[in-house]
């Protein structure tokens, strides 16, 4: 990544010297024209000193889009390298429980592409080439050139002290705003509690007060931004009058031609812009550049991980193994020392009071969650080590809450793949769900909203028991599948879990129904985390059943 960040550098450079060079072409039209054309009184030359001014302004335009375009690809190649990357590491860290860098990642990527799609980007590449119109301006005079670096100097310092003393000021603003902001969506979100109890007025009174605070900041920071403004934009017309005033006194004494002097005020004018930009600017720069050193470290950390070996992963029997498991979660440990051992198309029950552990043991069954100790073994390897992206077509998943995307059910279903209908639609008839989802009026085209929320809470269910179903998977884990469902679907849910028994699946139910425990092998009763019983489901359910 640093080695394409300093080839786009020296060519953004490169195309930024054109660019400036070529800004001389106003200038130089000048010279021609005070020279040449007025002293001849030559009216066909003006033509061809006009042409040849237009073409080079045309060749610095061209070489400003390129540059920016340049700036432009290479964000988007930074995207493309880092996103997907990083988007990964993020589910990752997640379902692992895991506090990472990935979300820091992914704003330190956003914030370097928006320095690089931004005119600051360009701002700082002209700063960087000022010297040499500088050096054009004390070539012509060194007397202006002092003059002109004066000015400079006292125009960037105008523009400091006006960043520093607003900065402060900018930063309470914005975190009045956030608390303001947030202060609200809470009152809304409370709103039925809010109106019952007679809270409303003495709400909008302390959100008025966070309000008037934060725009009482904005309001003197604008104040100030805008004095040093206007004192900003004088120094530049002043520079430029003080300039004049000495070239033509040179002139004068015949030291200086006149189209020169022009010439060195033009190219002072012209320097001092994209430095009041990059001094605006400077803090979108040192964080950018922050960013882009966390970005570069990160990413040294990823290339270190995917040195690591994976197991290639064959078509799973589905033999599955449990030894000695132990799961916690910010220090409070949830599953306990659990084993058992669960032959390819067995089903194993999870039950158990709340809280006991058998959600988090259900995903880590899963394999995308790991245990702090302890092996899981498919097929006799450790599950922890095969890759999830081979493991996971073949293992079908439906959560305790049924996590849904913005897409359509068929999308859903498929777990976002490329697949023909007819595998979706199979998936579909397997959880009993086709004709409900034909009865529609978009069918399977049918949009869903964030998480589902725009379907009823059993349909939720049944969509995310047919993604499970999807593609044939050797291994189902099923966490209270019965949670929502209607007797409808609890009938087609039993279908299931009869059919996956004869067709050599493995399933993990977690359930408490008696109609879904009779198609189930073992029994493993969790409580606090631990094995409290565990055997074949008729043992378990006679030791239960007196106690009952």
């Amino acid at each position: 990544m640093q080695i394409e960040l300093r080839r786009v550098l020296i060519i953004s450079i490169l195309l930024s010297v054109f660019v400036v060079l070529l800004t001389l072409s106003l200038p130089f039209n000048m010279i021609m024209l005070f020279r040449w054309v007025v002293p001849s009184e030559s009216i066909s030359s003006i033509a061809v000193i006009a042409m040849a001014a237009v073409g080079g302004l045309l060749f610095m335009t061209i070489f400003d889009v390129l540059r920016f375009a340049l700036l432009r690809r290479f964000s988007m190649y930074l995207n493309h390298q880092l996103g997907e990357k990083i988007l990964h590491k993020m589910f990752q860290e997640r379902a692992l429980g895991q506090k990472g860098d990935s979300s820091t990642a992914m704003s330190d990527l956003s914030k370097v592409r928006g320095f690089l799609n931004s005119p600051t980007s360009t701002a700082f590449l002209d700063t960087l080439i000022s010297p040499l119109m500088l050096l054009i301006v004390f070539y012509i005079s060194p007397l202006m050139g002092f003059l002109a670096v004066l000015c400079i100097m006292i125009i960037l310092g105008t523009k400091l002290a006006t960043r520093k003393s607003t900065r402060e000021l900018l930063r309470r603003s914005n975190l009045g705003f956030a608390r303001a902001n947030n202060f609200a969506q809470e009152c809304v979100h409370n709103s039925q509690a809010v109106r019952a109890m007679g809270m409303q007025p003495q709400l909008v009174q302390k959100w008025r007060g966070m309000q008037d605070e934060m725009v009482r900041d904005q309001t003197e920071a604008s104040e100030k931004a805008g004095v040093h403004s206007a004192i900003t934009k004088s120094m530049g017309w002043i520079m430029q009058v003080l300039l004049m005033g000495v070239g033509f006194s040179m002139m004068l004494m015949g030291e200086i031609d006149s189209a020169l002097v022009i010439i060195a005020v033009i190219i002072a004018g012209r320097v001092i812009m994209p430095m009041q930009m990059a001094v605006n600017g400077w803090d979108e720069y040192q964080n950018a550049k922050d960013a882009f050193q966390r970005l570069k470290t990160y990413l040294e950390g990823l290339e270190e991980k995917e040195k690591e070996v994976s197991l290639e992963l064959p078509e799973p029997h589905g033999n599955l193994k449990a030894e000695s498991l132990v799961y916690a979660h910010g220090g409070k440990p949830i599953i306990k020392g659990v084993s058992f051992d669960l032959q390819a198309g067995q089903t194993l029950g999870l039950i158990g009071p709340s809280g006991a552990g058998k959600t988090t043991l259900a995903r880590v069954m899963t394999g995308a969650v790991r245990p702090q100790n302890g092996i899981l073994r498919l097929d006799g390897a450790d599950m922890h080590q095969w890759d999830q992206e081979q493991l996971g077509p073949h293992i079908g998943y439906l959560p305790q809450e049924v996590e849904l995307f913005a897409g359509t059910i068929a999308q859903n279903i498929a777990r976002f793949q490329e697949v023909s209908p007819e595998e979706i639609r199979e998936a579909a008839r397997k959880a009993g769900l086709e004709e409900i989802i034909d009865s529609m009026p978009q069918g399977f085209e049918t949009m869903l909203e964030e998480r589902g929320l725009n379907l009823p809470g059993g349909l939720r269910q049944r969509i995310g028991l047919a993604r499970a179903l999807f593609g044939d998977p050797r291994i189902l884990i099923l966490d209270e599948p019965d949670a929502s469902l209607d007797q409808q679907g609890i009938d087609s849910l039993a279908e299931i879990l009869k059919s996956s028994r004869d067709e050599g699946k493995t399933v993990i139910l977690v359930t408490h129904r008696p109609k879904l425990l009779q198609f189930t092998h073992q029994l493993l009763m969790l409580k606090n985390g631990q094995v409290a019983m565990y055997g074949p489901s008729k043992q378990v359910l006679q030791k239960l059943l007196p106690a009952k």
